[in-house]
């Protein structure tokens, strides 16, 4: 898990992410920090290596009082990591609390219900499968892609050479973003039918899944390429104050990384714009699952 103590200002997003490589400093502003789900300590004693959960025994007592703790290390970390990852990406608990994550770590409540708990921690396994670009995700970004989610982040041509000023290097050599190109437009017929089945799928109502994806944008690399129908909501997603298409893209700006962008590169964008698109659609059932944790929140013993 990667967070951070502070942020630079409001209204910057998740401010925990998951990753299963190390990331770079910056990754969230002002300074990143990595936690990891478990660690590995060699006992000497016992001439072998012993997995260790990274949690606390707060935390393992917490587990016990409303019901049996983990059978192993990674269970217990996998429960408290994956609970915090589902509230953390609650467009509510983000709203609610965005005075308190601006200034210091993000607090998480814990349930006092061991069924919610569980529904906490099935959510945050989807989220951290959406946001872990080192494995696919069956039905998003690999096998049969759902109908709603083949729509978007198509490549409209073979040059894929980002030369529409998405980034640049100051005098100190640094990236910085900048405009782009992009064009907004209304979904197609055909868009529309494909974003209504998927829906469907979900027990989205037609009116909230539209009005929770925005727009349809299309998002160019040059003057004449581009990825189609990308929704809003996903181009301006934010995540620890980053917005993730666009910062991904300052850095391939043919200037700055001295090529053009390869096919498989190319494919990266429409994989992101198909994992935050799922993301978003999961915001109702996010927003439901911090309700019942907060309603419902455990009492810390008193020593």
């Amino acid at each position: 898990m990667v967070s951070r103590f502070k942020a630079a200002k409001e209204k910057e997003g998740p401010q925990i992410l998951f990753s299963r490589c190390l990331c770079d400093y910056h990754a969230m502003p002002p300074n990143a920090s990595i936690f990891t789900s478990h660690y590995v300590v060699n006992d000497v004693s016992l001439f072998a290596l012993r997995v260790h959960d990274n949690v606390s025994e707060k935390a393992v007592v917490y587990l016990s009082s409303i019901g049996d703790a983990g059978n192993n290390a990674e269970d217990n970390a996998k429960i408290i990591w994956m609970h915090c990852l589902s509230i953390s990406y609650s467009p509510m608990y983000v709203d609610q609390n965005c005075h308190g994550v601006t200034t210091d770590w993000p607090r998480i409540p814990l349930p006092d219900q061991r069924a919610l708990l569980d529904n906490s921690v099935a959510l945050g396994a989807q989220v951290a499968a959406l946001l872990d670009t080192e494995a696919d995700v069956p039905g998003v970004t690999s096998g049969t892609v759902a109908e709603h989610l083949r729509v978007l982040g198509g490549i409209s041509s073979t040059d894929l050479s980002v030369r529409a000023g998405w980034g640049s290097r100051d005098s100190k050599g640094r990236v910085n973003p900048g405009l782009g190109k992009t064009e907004t437009r209304d979904w197609t017929g055909p868009e529309k039918e494909a974003l209504r089945n998927g829906f469907a799928a979900q027990g989205i109502d037609e009116a909230r899944g539209f009005a929770l994806l925005g727009r349809a944008i299309d998002v160019f690399l040059n003057e004449t390429t581009f990825w189609a129908c990308v929704p809003e909501a996903a181009w301006d997603y934010v995540i620890g104050g980053y917005l993730v298409i666009k910062k991904w893209l300052s850095y391939r700006e043919e200037a700055i990384l001295g090529r053009p962008i390869v096919k498989d590169e190319a494919r990266e964008v429409t994989a992101m714009i198909r994992r935050l698109t799922t993301l978003i659609l999961l915001s109702d059932r996010l927003d439901e699952n911090y309700e019942a944790c907060r309603d419902n929140c455990y009492s810390w013993p008193t020593p």
